[in-house]
């Protein structure tokens, strides 16, 4: 009977490690968000505070305020990496005409793709607020009625042209709740 209870007791000590193990190389994991003071060059995004700060070595490069997605086409949170530049870019909807979620084409002067399915951190001269609030329906100067974005992280255009020109492909990019 002892030797079955070690059995039992070693598998489950296994089966916890490796529930430990995931937990921690999960890139949604609190713990997994990287540091700023970490060298190298790092964008962070905090959705709950719709800012952008970059990072060069630990210093802060550019900070802005930004405009984020909307609660049905949310920004996805985690870590990720730049891995295409354009400029300009021109945006064509994925919806049809008359989907709550069409956009007429829209071309930004500075796109950085940072995750699959068409999320770029870009700049918007058509949106005229950013910042606490841009992330859900909202009153814009230039838009009229705005919802935010499709997921995208807008980013005033004066910031937008240092942040383009300082990553490169393969800076990382932090996206926090």
């Amino acid at each position: 009977m002892l030797r079955v209870i070690r059995k039992v007791s070693l598998v489950g000590m296994l089966a916890l490690l490796l529930a430990i193990m995931l937990a921690a190389s999960s890139p949604f994991s609190a713990t997994s968000y990287a540091s700023p003071k970490i060298g190298g060059k790092i964008i962070i995004v905090r959705l709950s505070q719709e800012e952008l700060d970059a990072y060069d070595n630990g210093q802060l490069f550019v900070s802005a305020p930004v405009a984020t997605g909307r609660p049905q086409l949310p920004t996805p949170t985690g870590i990720y990496h730049i891995f295409a530049k354009y400029s300009p870019y021109r945006f064509i909807s994925p919806w049809p005409a008359g989907s709550p979620y069409y956009y007429l084409p829209s071309t930004a002067n500075y796109a950085m793709e940072w995750a699959q399915g068409g999320y770029f951190i870009h700049d918007a001269p058509w949106r005229g607020y950013y910042g606490v609030g841009a992330n859900d329906w909202h009153w814009d100067s230039l838009m009229g009625e705005d919802p935010g974005t499709h997921g995208c992280i807008n980013v005033p255009t004066s910031a937008m042209s240092q942040l383009f020109s300082w990553a490169t492909i393969g800076t990382t990019v932090e996206v926090d709740p």
